[in-house]
């Protein structure tokens, strides 16, 4: 089973394809299985407004933990372990995904 998360994304932000890259690369480092849902702010506003995400790029985990803008590998990994090892780790048996939108 993977965690999924929700990566808010605009086609005009210039920091949005490095932070995908920062996040494959912590996701890869750490042979975590988290699946990465890209949402089009533009394409899909309503989602936008249903989590409150007001820049991007902007994650979204399923307890609506968010990280907003962009920050350095370094400190990603470690608020994307913490959330991993004291939420998702917990709850591995049951489903732990974003609802539809």
């Amino acid at each position: 089973m993977k965690l999924e998360v929700y990566l808010f994304i605009s086609p005009t932000c210039g920091l949005c394809p490095l932070v995908e890259q920062r996040l494959l690369g912590v996701i890869e480092k750490n042979k975590l299985p988290i699946k990465i849902k890209k949402v089009d702010i533009t394409k899909i506003p309503e989602t936008s407004k249903k989590y409150d995400v007001v820049v991007c790029p902007t994650l979204v985990f399923p307890d609506f933990m968010k990280i907003g803008g962009v920050c350095d590998q370094v400190l990603l990994e470690e608020l994307i372990l913490n959330y991993y090892v004291n939420s998702y780790s917990f709850h591995q048996g049951s489903v732990r995904s974003i609802p539809a939108h």
